[in-house]
Formats: C-alpha cells, sequence, structure tokens
C-alpha cells in the first residue's frame, strides 16, 4: 500500500520520463546492443570466410600453374629431341659445342616463350660436368643455379625415378625431373626449371587483405613469400592467421597467412560507428519528442488539475478557455460542461429534497387504500356468510386474493406455478359468475410444472386483455389455457375465440411488445407490465408474444426458463373455485 501511496505522489512529468525509459530506451538499446553483437559476429565471420575462399581460389590458380610447369618438362621427353643429341653425343657423332647448341635450342624452342619459367637447365649422363641452360633474365638465375642448387642435384634425383621433385631455395622453387628414355626407359638425365615465384602467387601478392605476410609451404618447405615485409607486424597488433592448402598426387601447397585484425574489420568498424551515430541521433529524436509531449499534453493537464481543485474548494461554473480540437479539448469541454452541471445541481438540490420527500409522502399514502380496501372486504365477507349468502362471500374472497396478490406484502418477485394458478382461478371464478353460460374455460396444466418458479402476476393480466379485447366485444366465448414444458423452456398460453385481431391490431401489439411507442397504448399497460418484467428477470430472448393461432384464435404465449425445485415446500393453496361450484 505504502508503495502504490509512493507511486502516487509522482508527477506526470517523471512519470513520462520514467515511461520514456522503461518502454523505449531500454529496450531499444537492448535491441542496439544485441543487434549490433550479432552483427559484428556476422561480419567478422563472413571476411574471414572471404579471406578463406580467396586464399583457397588463390592456391588453387597456382596450383594449375604448377601442373601447367611440370606438364612441359615432361613433354621434353616425349619429343625425344634430347634424348637424340645425348645418344650422338655419348656416341662422340657430335663434339660438345654442337650438342650445346642444338640442346639449348631445343629448350627455347619449348621454354623460352613460357613467361613463367625463368630459367632451364639440363644435366646429361654422358657429360655430367656440362649445364645445358637457357634464362629469360639473365645470368643471375644461372649463378644462383650453379652455387645453390646444383650440388644437391644428384642427391634429389637418386631415388626420383620418372616422379617430380619441388625443390625450394632461397625463396626460389625448381622443378627438377629425370629424362627417362622411351627406348630403353633408362635415365639420361635430368632437366631442371626455376619458375617465377612472383608470377606463380601473384593472387597471394596481388591481394591488399593480406599481401603484408604470406607463407608458402610447398611439399612441406616453407617459405616467406614476400622479398621484404613489414616488421611492425607483431602480435601487439591482434594479429588474425588463417591457413589453407591443397594437394594431389603431384603437388602438396599450403599457405599461412596474417592480418591485421583492425585491416580485416574495418567493415565491421564501419557499422559500430554507424550505430553509435544512429543511437545518438534517436535519442535527439526522442528526447525532442518528449519535451513537445510535456508542452502540448502535460502542461494542459496541469491546468486542469488546478481547476479541480478550485471546483473542489466550491468556485463551481469555472470554465476554461481552449480551441484544441484534439482528446485534451474534448476533456476541458467536458470540465467545463461538469462545472456548470454541478452548479445548476447544487442550485437545484434544494428543491429536489423537497420534491423527494413529497414523494415519499404520497407513496406511504397510497399503500393505506389498498389496505383499507382489503380490511373492508373481508368484513363484508364476514357480513355475507352471517346472511346465508354464500355465492356474494366467494366472490369478495376471490377478489381479496387478487388483490392481496396485487398488494404483494412481502414484495415477492417469484412464485411458485401453483400459486400463480391459485390468483388465475380467483379471476376466472369473477368471472363465470359475471358471464355464466356465455364464457367457457378449458385448463390443460401438466402436474409437475406446479413446484416451478414464475413471476408473479403474469397469467392474470393476458386472462383481464382476452375478456376485454376478446370475449366482451363478442359477448362470450371460449378461453383455452395451456401450461406445459419443453426440453428447457415453460411454455403459458392464453387463447381464445372471441373478437379477432385485425392486421393492424397485430402490428401495433409486435411494436409495443419491442418498446416501440404506439398509441393507445394505456389499453395494454397489463400485458406491457409482463413483457417488460419477464424480459428484466430472464434477458431478451424470453418474454411475451401475442398473435393468430392456427385455429384463427387470439393466442398470448409467455415463454420462461423451466426453473423447477422438487424439494420445494408446497404451498397449500385453496383455489376459490374448489369451494364451490366447478367452472
Amino acid at each position: 500500500m505504502r508503495k502504490k501511496n509512493i507511486a502516487n505522489r509522482i508527477n506526470i512529468k517523471s512519470k513520462m520520463m520514467s515511461m520514456v525509459v522503461i518502454a523505449i530506451l531500454v529496450p531499444l538499446a537492448c535491441l542496439i546492443f544485441f543487434s549490433a553483437f550479432y552483427q559484428k559476429e556476422v561480419i567478422e565471420q563472413k571476411r574471414k570466410a572471404e579471406v578463406e575462399s580467396q586464399m583457397k581460389y588463390a592456391l588453387g590458380l597456382s596450383v594449375q600453374r604448377f601442373h601447367t610447369a611440370i606438364k612441359l618438362s615432361k613433354d621434353i621427353t616425349y619429343e625425344e629431341k634430347i634424348e637424340e643429341y645425348a645418344e650422338l653425343l655419348q656416341k662422340n657423332k657430335i663434339n660438345e659445342s654442337l650438342s650445346y647448341k642444338l640442346i639449348t635450342a631445343a629448350l627455347k624452342d619449348k621454354f623460352y616463350l613460357s613467361n613463367e619459367i625463368l630459367f632451364t637447365a639440363v644435366l646429361l649422363e654422358a657429360n655430367k660436368d656440362q649445364i645445358y641452360s637457357i634464362t629469360a633474365d639473365g645470368y643471375h638465375e644461372i649463378d644462383h643455379y650453379i652455387k645453390s642448387v646444383h650440388p644437391y642435384i644428384e642427391e634429389q634425383t637418386k631415388d626420383l625415378g620418372s616422379g617430380v621433385c619441388i625443390y625450394v631455395r632461397d625463396k626460389k622453387i625448381y622443378i627438377i625431373r629425370n629424362l627417362i628414355s622411351t627406348k630403353n626407359f633408362k635415365k639420361f638425365g635430368v632437366i631442371i626449371n626455376q619458375v617465377d615465384t612472383k608470377k606463380f602467387f601473384k593472387e597471394l601478392l596481388s591481394n591488399e587483405t593480406f599481401k603484408d605476410w604470406i607463407e608458402v609451404t610447398i611439399n612441406h618447405e616453407s617459405f616467406q613469400l614476400q622479398d621484404e615485409y613489414k616488421d611492425n607486424i607483431s602480435l601487439e597488433n591482434k594479429l588474425l592467421t588463417f591457413h589453407s592448402g591443397l594437394e594431389d598426387e603431384q603437388v602438396s601447397l599450403a599457405c599461412n597467412v596474417k592480418i591485421e585484425k583492425e585491416k580485416l574489420i574495418q567493415e565491421e568498424t564501419f557499422f559500430v560507428r554507424g550505430v553509435t551515430i544512429s543511437v545518438f541521433l534517436i535519442i535527439l529524436c526522442i528526447s525532442f519528442v518528449l519535451f513537445q509531449t510535456y508542452a502540448s499534453i502535460v502542461g494542459p493537464i496541469v491546468e486542469l488539475t488546478g481547476a479541480l481543485k478550485e471546483v473542489e474548494q466550491g468556485n463551481w461554473g469555472l470554465t476554461l478557455a481552449s480551441d484544441r480540437e484534439d482528446e485534451l479539448g474534448v476533456l476541458m469541454r467536458g470540465f467545463n460542461e461538469m462545472s456548470l452541471k454541478i452548479e445548476y445541481l447544487i442550485d437545484c438540490v434544494y428543491k429536489e429534497e423537497l420534491n423527494l420527500k413529497e414523494a415519499k409522502i404520497k407513496a406511504l399514502q397510497s399503500q393505506i387504500n389498498p389496505h383499507f380496501v382489503n380490511n373492508t372486504l373481508e368484513i363484508i365477507n364476514w357480513k355475507a356468510q352471517m346472511i346465508g349468502g354464500t355465492e356474494i362471500s366467494k366472490m369478495i374472497r376471490a377478489l381479496s386474493v387478487i388483490m392481496l396478490a396485487t398488494l404483494n406484502r412481502n414484495n415477492k418477485k417469484m412464485v411458485t406455478l401453483i400459486e400463480e394458478i391459485s390468483y388465475m382461478d380467483s379471476y376466472l371464478y369473477i368471472l363465470k359468475r359475471r358471464f355464466e353460460d356465455r364464457i367457457t374455460i378449458v385448463k390443460e396444466i401438466e402436474e409437475e410444472l406446479l413446484e416451478c418458479e414464475v413471476p408473479i402476476l403474469i397469467i392474470q393480466p393476458l386472462l383481464e386483455n382476452a375478456v376485454v379485447h376478446g370475449i366482451e366485444p363478442a359477448k362470450g366465448g371460449k378461453i383455452i389455457i395451456l401450461i406445459k414444458k419443453t426440453e428447457e423452456e415453460i411454455l403459458i398460453s392464453i387463447a381464445n375465440d372471441g373478437k379477432l385481431l385485425t392486421k393492424e391490431e397485430e402490428e401495433r401489439i409486435v411494436k409495443m411488445l419491442c418498446g416501440e411507442v404506439v398509441p393507445n397504448k394505456q389499453h395494454s399497460v397489463g400485458i406491457g407490465n409482463v413483457n417488460e418484467r419477464i424480459k428484466l428477470i430472464y434477458g431478451s430472448r424470453y418474454g411475451l408474444t401475442i398473435s393468430k393461432n392456427q385455429q384463427s384464435m387470439t393466442e398470448s404465449v409467455i415463454r420462461i426458463p423451466l426453473t423447477c425445485t422438487n424439494n420445494s415446500k408446497k404451498q397449500q393453496v385453496c383455489p376459490v373455485e374448489n369451494q364451490g361450484e366447478k367452472q
């Protein structure tokens, strides 16, 4: 309870700020935070996948170039020129000078136009001291080969057979093969091709993302691909390392690259900055909207609150000037109307209190008359019995029963059906004495319904209506009273064969029972009262209908729900008709 009181003391401005923070800013901040975190991870994974894809693509092209170079070195054997020159040299049919010219010419025909082969050399078993070489890059490559590679050729080719050896020395890549005779399948020499490393790995070297640090591993021999690489790349710069590799029966190629994290997630940095700027702009917009809301909503509410306090202190009739057309304008106009109405009501309250007292006095007086009439009837009844006027006594008693029901001293709304039938029988007894043989009464009542509850005095008004509008104009007739049940309802039917309803009368009755204003309504007060009470008690689906039935009789039918209590105490009611003659 204390928390509620504290909350009620907080002004609207503070509540609005709290609502904005709780309902908008906090969810928005959470949404932006989780979205940014998720997008950050997505961008980072996307960039990593792109790097790995680029590496694999670049390595694939490099492997293809290796296959092309290996095929070139293999094709030179099948052309048999070098094998033929080696055989002539071995048989001393040509000298060394001529053999050099012929072999280098054959090499130029095969490799000179290949821009990815920098250096080619052939060593013959017939003359191991001679190096038959060509180069597209001057004598620098020949010098490097002689000093750094040539001493290891015999070791590399000793167990090579017809396979391929990829030899790496000082970041230079050599493809070495034995030259095998196509005639006797014996080794007659060795061919060495130095490939252009930069051209073989140009996709890796030209990639802006990871060109700063690239390590290549060829057949388990690793080397740094760049001639010079940045010394400032260190663990302090938060490096990300990526690995990719391709391997087949001829070449095993792998690559490791190191990339500065800031360089990789540059796109992520742009995204975070964009989110930060967006959040700042959103906060500015919300602040502006909040300020405008306070100015246009809270201000008028404060003004209205002050006016209410003045009215509370007795300044009745106070009004506020407002030309607003929104909800607050409606509220202010409503306040003005309320204030003026309060002033009017306070001015009139004294007169109304006087009128109320007068009405109470009249109501008390109106209750005296029925009591007096009923007591007078009792006196007349005893006098009639004393002088032997039995029939007069019965009629007085029947009238007394009806008046007691009308007076309803106990203010009962519901009675059992058997009690309601007693009121009906009393009225029928009087009718029978009035019309004698000109009226016939037929009753069909299911006994199991006698203990069911029904609203008080709903049958007698229908009988009276049947007599006034049917039997009297026809100077007599027949009334059929039928009370039965369906699965869920009790049906009370009063039919008469007196004066028939005209179409206009039937339409007027339907309108009247539907609540419409119709002329001559005073003649239908009883049935209107019955219909309205039934609908008030049971709902609009129940009530009274009056129409012409299949036997051309005017029939009034009451429909009420079936509510019976078998354990209810039976009331001892003695209809007047049972005390004398039957109807």
